[in-house]
């Protein structure tokens, strides 16, 4: 038995004791807490219902893998915010949200990494057939824009109006 305990010591030792590092729905759990308590809780439901999906079609895209969890949890959780549309959380919740986000520590206005995530995971959200809460007539233009990008690696993504405060 103690050649078993020598050996599993070792095994952490070289793994530096990296055995469980946080995955992006840990920190979507977390920076879920962001969240205004003023969201409807249908609203904050559906959040984190919708990011939990994106985190996990980041798992399909090998893409993602050079990604910290915390950039791609964010991006999910911006994106899974803005497919609810301004009726459910309105651009004040947004905005405290991200305030919340800064104030943590995150940088989302010049942190490339989170933009490239965010439209990332917005084009292939789209990709998988579902259609974004983008207002009258912009969905079937986004969705045309974004089907013929959707294999495309990503470049350049413009800065959404609210990560860049």
């Amino acid at each position: 038995a103690d050649h078993i305990v020598t050996m599993e010591h070792s095994m952490l030792e070289a793994l530096r004791w990296h055995v469980h590092p946080p995955t992006p729905i840990a920190f979507c759990r977390d920076l879920m807490h962001l969240v205004s308590g003023e969201v409807p809780a249908s609203a904050r439901h559906d959040v984190n219902e919708l990011a939990r999906f994106m985190t996990e079609l980041s798992v399909c895209d090998y893409w993602f893998a050079t990604k910290r969890p915390s950039s791609i949890a964010l991006a999910a959780i911006i994106n899974a915010i803005d497919l609810q549309g301004p009726q459910r959380i309105g651009p004040k919740d947004k905005s405290e949200f991200l305030h919340w986000v800064v104030e943590i520590g995150m940088d989302i206005a010049n942190d490339v990494e989170i933009i490239e995530c965010y439209g990332r995971l917005q084009k292939m959200y789209v990709a998988t057939g579902f259609t974004p809460h983008l207002g009258e007539g912009a969905a079937e233009e986004e969705n045309a824009e974004i089907g013929n990008q959707s294999q495309e690696p990503v470049e350049e993504v413009a800065i959404h109006p609210l990560i860049a405060m």
